[in-house]
C-alpha cells in the first residue's frame, strides 16, 4: 500500500487504496467495487472526491478520473505546462468542483473540474499574503517551498498545504 483516501461524503462510505500496480476502491465495510490495473507512470497520490470521481496523479504530470462506483474511465488531463514535475499532493474540494495540485517544486495550481472528469487550469495558488489579504494556501511554518506532501480544502474556498521539514534540530518540526 502506497497511498489512500476516503470519501469526503459520509454517506458515500469509500475507501481508495493504490500501490505501484494498481488502484482499488471498495466500500468502507470492505465490499471491493473495483481494481484497475494503472500505467508504469501512476499513481503518486489520489483522491476521491464528492460528484462519484475518483483522480490519480501520476509520475507524469496527468490526471486520471475515474466514475466512482463503476470504475468507468472518464477522461485523462495533461497538467503540463503548470507542473513539469512528480505532482505530490491533490485534493478535491468539499463541493466536487474544484482540485488542488502541488510537485516536487512546491507549486500549488487550482483547476476546475467538469463533470465529465477534465480539469481546466485556473491559476497558480500564493502562500503570500497581500495586504489585509490572507494567503490561500497555508503552509506549515519553517516549511520549504519544495516540501508539500499533503492538500487539504478547508472548505470550498480554503487550502492548507502540509508540509514535510527536513531535519531542523527544532522539536515540533
Amino acid at each position: 500500500l502506497v497511498g489512500f483516501s476516503l470519501s469526503p461524503d459520509p454517506d458515500d462510505n469509500y475507501v481508495a487504496t493504490f500501490d505501484a500496480k494498481s488502484i482499488c476502491l471498495a466500500e468502507t465495510s470492505g465490499k471491493e467495487r473495483f481494481t484497475r490495473d494503472l500505467p508504469m507512470d501512476y499513481a503518486a497520490c489520489l483522491a476521491l472526491g464528492s460528484r462519484d470521481r475518483l483522480f490519480a496523479v501520476g509520475k507524469l504530470p496527468r490526471l486520471q478520473a475515474w466514475e466512482v462506483p463503476s470504475g468507468r474511465v472518464l477522461e485523462e488531463t495533461d497538467l503540463r505546462p503548470h507542473h513539469q514535475n512528480t505532482v505530490t499532493a491533490i485534493a478535491v474540494s468539499p463541493d466536487g468542483l474544484r482540485l488542488v495540485t502541488s510537485d516536487t517544486d512546491g507549486r500549488v495550481h487550482l483547476w476546475a473540474l467538469h463533470r465529465d472528469g477534465t480539469a481546466v487550469w485556473l491559476a497558480e495558488l500564493s502562500t503570500n499574503a497581500q495586504g489585509d489579504t490572507p494567503p490561500l494556501i497555508a503552509p506549515q511554518p519553517n516549511a520549504s517551498r519544495s516540501s508539500i506532501d499533503e492538500l487539504v480544502f478547508l472548505d470550498a474556498k480554503r487550502v492548507v498545504a502540509v508540509c514535510k521539514t527536513e531535519s531542523t534540530n527544532q522539536p515540533g518540526y
